[in-house]
């Protein structure tokens, strides 16, 4: 039995990435069309010269760029979902983005847009796996010697009332309330495919040596 015979998504399968022209998209993209995978690729604006990259480094049909403007509105993930067998969402509206303008509206337009995707996901009988990149704050933030951090924790803005806070983050409570909802979800609807969440510590972004 080969490794992609053990795979839950076999090989040659297509994949779905939000946010594709982003640092970890394009990485997470690279790996799988390396793999032997097909990738479908959202973005928020035209953008012809990352179909012209992946066509020029791993030949044609392998990647596909798809136009999501905006994740808040229905159906908007209705098209992109059709015939993918995974799914990766890695894309995140914060308030330097346009269609935000406070932390409430980041707040709003993230868990808007995860849980629109997941709705979307679990229309098409295709679909067995779904990974959101979330991040570690989405966990909580260590607070004395009882802090505990574990698959059941969770940072304070997703059980207190944010809005009471004078130092509040988006990205905090973006990444926390996104994955915490998302969680809720799949808990309440029970989808056909398998969620899981991944919550990255930091990224690096590595020059190679000549």
């Amino acid at each position: 039995m080969t490794p992609f015979q053990q795979n839950a998504i076999p090989y040659g399968s297509k994949v779905l990435i939000t946010g594709a022209n982003g640092f970890i998209a394009s990485h997470i993209i690279a790996v799988l069309l390396d793999l032997g995978y097909t990738v479908r690729g959202t973005v928020r604006t035209p953008t012809p010269w990352l179909d012209d990259y992946y066509l020029e480094k791993w030949g044609p049909h392998r990647f596909e760029s798809v136009l999501v403007p905006d994740f808040q509105k229905p159906n908007s993930f209705d098209e992109c979902v059709q015939g993918v067998s995974g799914i990766i969402h890695v894309a995140q509206a914060l308030p330097s983005s346009p269609v935000v303008q406070d932390v409430d509206d980041a707040v709003s337009y993230t868990v808007n847009g995860n849980v629109k995707l997941l709705e979307a996901a679990s229309t098409q009988s295709s679909v067995k796996r779904v990974v959101f990149t979330s991040s570690i704050v989405a966990a909580g933030y260590p607070k004395g010697p009882e802090f505990k951090l574990d698959v059941d924790s969770w940072d304070e803005c997703v059980s207190q009332d944010a809005r009471s806070s004078v130092d509040r983050s988006a990205y905090r409570e973006c990444k926390a309330q996104g994955e915490f909802q998302a969680w809720k979800w799949v808990e309440k609807n029970q989808p056909a495919f398998e969620f899981n969440t991944v919550l990255p510590w930091f990224t690096v972004r590595v020059k190679a040596s000549v």
